[in-house]
């Protein structure tokens, strides 16, 4: 055992985590519709040093690793610009639906309105696209 020669307890964690693969690699997106007036890029490099931190196989207690993903609107596009230099893999979308083509009268004729970004809000569900990961 490593820990019988008197190696600090988190040495020995991170020599053993290094030597073995991650049970998984978790996703982890966020979607970025537009251009407001408070600075993306600060929020999203907090997110991602928290990640990596506490990921594999920097964090020696973890068993997962992970991947980042931005899911970018068109419009957002001239916001986005530093996602990929902070690990973000950058996946340019456009709003999945045609509002034109919602059936229903109040939904079609009320998104606009809904969160932050009426129907471009709807990018987020392309993490159910990212079915290479046990969790997203």
């Amino acid at each position: 055992n490593a820990n019988n020669i008197g190696l600090p307890r988190a040495v020995v964690a991170t020599n053993a985590n290094r030597n073995r693969p991650p049970k998984a690699v978790i996703g982890y997106a966020v979607t970025i519709t537009g251009c407001g007036d408070q600075i993306l890029i600060d929020g999203a490099a907090i997110l991602s040093h928290s990640i990596h931190t506490n990921s594999y196989p920097t964090n020696p207690n973890s068993h997962y690793a992970y991947k980042l993903y931005a899911f970018v609107h068109p419009d957002a596009l001239p916001c986005a610009v530093g996602l990929s230099e902070l690990g973000y893999e950058v996946q340019t979308r456009e709003t999945p639906v045609v509002v034109a083509d919602i059936k229903g009268d109040f939904l079609r004729e009320n998104i606009h309105k809904v969160g932050c970004c009426g129907a471009a809000e709807l990018i987020k569900l392309y993490a159910y696209t990212l079915v290479e990961h046990p969790v997203v």
